[in-house]
């Protein structure tokens, strides 16, 4: 019976936790720890919030399926007006311009859904390689031409698997869907 309940706890605790709340402040001290113990880089500059943006949208955006080139642009080549908005912000434990590419994920995961109901798979043959190196699509239309191209991509792994179709695409679904709630923070 104890075991019964240890397991249950357990259980419970795996299932319903989540990861501790971290306010401004704690992450401001955490960035600044690390700046302090880096080799080359001991307080934050351009260059490197130039790179945190960067890196913000590569790990929001990996394959380019959801974010629009004009939405991003002023954050792939931020100004040095920006990255310097963006240290003073850094320095009173604001995050602001993080929040604002936040909020343009959001949308952009709203727009993705959109699209991703109108996308058919494209009676062209494509290859992984198409997408390697690519840019972010400059409009809707483009955007919802790579999901198409994705979707035939899908189709012929599918062919090649032999699996059962809707099982193969219930989990391209799932695992859409969770990148996008972890990107929301559900």
């Amino acid at each position: 019976m104890t075991r019964l309940v240890l397991v249950f706890m357990t259980f419970m605790a795996v299932c319903f936790a989540k990861p501790p709340a971290i306010s401004p402040q704690d992450t401001k001290g955490k960035i600044q720890e690390i700046l302090r113990s880096h080799a080359c880089y001991h307080s934050l500059n351009q260059e490197l919030i130039a790179r945190s943006f960067k890196n913000m949208i590569d790990e929001l955006d990996p394959l380019k399926l959801y974010f629009l080139n004009d939405e991003i642009q002023a954050y792939l080549e931020p100004t040095n007006e920006l990255c310097a908005k963006t240290i003073d912000d850094f320095n009173n434990s604001s995050f602001t311009e993080y929040l604002k590419l936040h909020a343009l994920m959001e949308k952009a995961i709203e727009r993705r859904s959109r699209l991703e109901s109108k996308a058919t798979i494209s009676s062209e043959k494509i290859s992984a390689k198409a997408f390697k190196d690519i840019n972010f699509s400059d409009s809707e239309e483009s955007l919802l031409t790579r999901l198409c191209q994705v979707k035939s991509l899908h189709e012929q792994t599918l062919l090649k698997l032999k699996e059962d179709p809707q099982k193969f695409l219930n989990k391209i679904q799932k695992r859409r869907i969770h990148h996008e709630n972890e990107m929301l923070g559900k």
